[in-house]
């Protein structure tokens, strides 16, 4: 319910129960309490799901962070994969202290009745609903249609596709619906994906493992967290396809520590045009025969301090379509 129909609730009934904590203008109440409460009223008739009623224990860990990576390793041990080493706090890789080891521990055992997807899904959409103002995320249709327009626009097989700014995974799981499942697995080799937000590139590998590719050969999956333009981790690969969705209207993108980096074949960016640092790191990481699919600012089409990175764009034909 939105929070002016709880208000009304609130000012009309006598009975409904009193916060037990939070602030007047943000109150928590007991879900026991109001659970009772509905039902008495006639507003429910069922019982809340269990892991509705698992969820505030999430929340309760007060921290975007560490609900995060605990979402993550739910969705990996679903799957039989533990932590990873990453940059992150020690959730990230997997160590976990008391609290939230008993909270994984019956987040599994719901698991065992919801099955992995679904368990995994309400948790990460939850999270991403708490923290929506902080985290951008691709949305499904968007990515949906970056790669059908990969699939038309590259020719030959994709055996490589890479995100190096993978946020949750959703590119990187569009990618892997078209050219595994369509393939059986015996097409597309590997995806790789980075992002500097450690919570996120875990999420993004949560999400992978949840969408359990099989086959002969199912892709290798390689998620880092690092910041891709300071620190790429995946220098040494060049993919068939790339597909992103980079953060826009950045100023500390590495502007001087950056200046000499080989990836600016085309003039190195100004610092007001971190975009156009991300055009020419993935025209970098192409394979030949490549293909590279960004969502971009209108803006950056246009604005004057990128005129002469996008001539030379145009120029090498290094840009095919906007």
């Amino acid at each position: 319910m939105g929070r002016a129909a709880v208000s009304n609730w609130r000012r009309r009934h006598e009975t409904f129960p009193a916060p037990i904590g939070g602030t007047d203008a943000s109150p928590l109440f007991s879900l026991a309490e109001i659970e009772a409460w509905l039902h008495r009223e006639g507003k429910i008739t069922t019982a809340v799901e269990p892991l509705e009623r698992l969820w505030p224990e999430y929340e309760a860990l007060g921290d975007r962070d560490a609900m995060g990576f605990l979402v993550a390793q739910v969705g990996l041990r679903l799957c039989g994969e533990p932590g990873r080493p990453t940059d992150g706090p020690p959730a990230a890789a997997g160590v976990l202290d008391e609290r939230q080891s008993g909270l994984l521990k019956r987040t599994l055992e719901l698991a065992g009745t919801k099955g992995p997807a679904e368990t995994f899904g309400f948790l990460l959409e939850r999270w991403l609903r708490t923290h929506v103002r902080q985290i951008a995320v691709t949305p499904g249709p968007l990515a949906e249609l970056m790669t059908d327009i990969a699939a038309v626009v590259h020719d030959g097989a994709v055996r490589s596709v890479l995100d190096p700014a993978c946020g949750t995974g959703t590119l990187l799981l569009s990618a892997g619906r078209r050219w595994v499942d369509s393939e059986g697995g015996s097409g597309l080799a590997e995806l790789r994906g980075q992002d500097r937000d450690p919570v996120l590139a875990s999420l993004t590998r949560a999400q992978l493992a949840v969408a359990g590719y099989t086959g002969a050969a199912p892709p290798e999956i390689t998620v880092l967290a690092a910041d891709t333009l300071r620190a790429d981790a995946h220098a040494d690969v060049r993919a068939d396809l790339v597909l992103c969705n980079p953060p826009a209207n950045e100023r500390d993108w590495g502007h001087a520590e950056l200046a000499t980096d080989a990836r600016w074949a085309f003039g190195q960016p100004p610092r007001t045009e971190s975009e156009l640092a991300w055009v020419q790191h993935i025209a970098a990481a192409l394979a030949p025969g490549g293909v590279g699919v960004m969502v971009l600012p209108p803006a950056v089409a246009a604005r004057r301090a990128g005129r002469r990175i996008r001539a030379g764009l145009l120029r090498a034909g290094v840009l095919r379509t906007v």
